[in-house]
C-alpha cells in the first residue's frame, strides 16, 4: 500500500475521558491502526483556530492541517482559507454548514468554494444533519464541478441512500466513512455501488480509535485493493502533494517515529 491516510481527526480531550490528545497521543493512535498520515481538522467554533492547529503541527510532517473555515465571516473568511493554504501549510477545507448556521447550497458559500476552486483543495463537508443534507451538497457540487468535495459521515445514519445518489451524480464527490464505520456494510454497499475509488476513510479520532474503525473495514468482503483505495490511496491522489517528501523534507522535525 503506498499511503494509508485518515482524513478526519481533531486534537483536544476524549468525551467522557480526562486526556489530551495533542500531536504525539495522536499519532500512537494512527500507529496502532496502521495508518500513516491524518488530516487534523479544528473544532468549528464561530472563529475556528486554524493558527493554533497549524502551530501544534507544523513539526509533524506525518499530520496535515485542514482549515475550518465559517463562511458567514464573509470577506474575512476567504482571506483566512487563502492564508492557511499558503503560510500555514494547509491542504484542504472544512465546512460545517450545521454549527455556523448556513445552508450548504446557499450563496454564502459561493465566495469560499471558488477560493477553494482557486486554490485547487478538496473540500471535506459534514453531512446528514441540517443545512447540509446529501442532496443539497449534490447541488453545490454540480455548481462546483471542478472541486473535490468530501461527503463526510456519508450521510450516516439516516441519509446513505441520499448520499450514494449523490455520489452516482457527482463525479466530484467521495464519500468519507468517518463514524459510519460502524456499520462496515454500509461502506461495501457505496463500494459496490460506487465505486471504491470513490470511497475515503477517516475515524474522527480521537473520540473513535482509528484501530477499530479500520478492523471494521476489515471485516466486510472487500478486496484488498478497495481496502487500498479507501485507506488512503484516493485521498492521496485527491490531495495531490507529495507525501513522502513531506516527510523527508521535514526528517529533523520533532514528531513520533515513523511506521516501518
Amino acid at each position: 500500500m503506498a499511503h494509508t491516510i485518515d482524513f478526519e481527526t481533531h486534537l483536544g480531550e476524549r468525551k467522557n475521558e480526562n486526556r489530551w490528545y495533542g500531536p504525539e497521543e495522536l499519532l500512537a493512535l494512527e500507529n496502532e491502526a496502521g495508518i500513516k498520515y491524518a488530516v487534523v481538522i479544528p473544532e468549528a467554533s464561530v472563529r475556528p483556530p486554524n493558527k493554533w492547529v497549524y502551530e501544534q503541527i507544523k513539526n509533524y510532517p506525518r499530520l496535515i492541517g485542514c482549515a475550518s473555515i465559517n463562511p458567514g465571516l464573509g470577506s474575512e473568511a476567504v482571506e483566512e482559507l487563502e492564508k492557511a493554504i499558503k503560510d500555514w501549510d494547509m491542504a484542504c477545507l472544512k465546512l460545517v454548514p450545521t454549527v455556523h448556521g448556513y445552508n450548504i447550497n446557499s450563496s454564502v458559500v459561493d465566495p469560499i468554494m471558488s477560493k477553494a476552486g482557486e486554490l485547487d483543495i478538496p473540500v471535506i463537508i459534514h453531512s446528514g444533519s441540517h443545512g447540509c443534507e446529501p442532496l443539497s451538497i449534490k447541488e453545490l457540487a454540480e455548481n462546483y464541478s471542478d472541486v473535490a468535495i468530501i461527503m463526510e459521515h456519508m450521510g450516516y445514519p439516516y441519509n446513505v441512500d441520499q448520499a450514494i445518489l449523490a455520489a452516482k451524480k457527482c463525479d466530484n464527490i467521495f464519500l468519507g466513512t468517518a463514524i459510519a464505520n460502524s456499520q462496515p456494510a454500509i461502506i461495501r454497499m457505496a463500494a459496490r455501488e460506487v465505486g471504491a475509488e470513490r470511497i475515503i476513510f477517516g475515524s474522527s479520532a480521537p473520540g473513535i480509535f482509528p484501530i477499530y474503525s479500520v478492523l471494521s473495514l476489515k471485516r466486510v468482503d472487500l478486496s484488498s485493493h478497495e481496502l487500498d483505495l479507501i485507506l488512503g490511496e484516493n485521498f492521496a491522489r485527491i490531495l495531490d502533494i507529495d507525501l513522502t517528501n513531506r516527510v523527508n523534507d521535514k526528517a529533523n522535525a520533532n514528531q513520533s517515529g515513523g511506521l516501518s
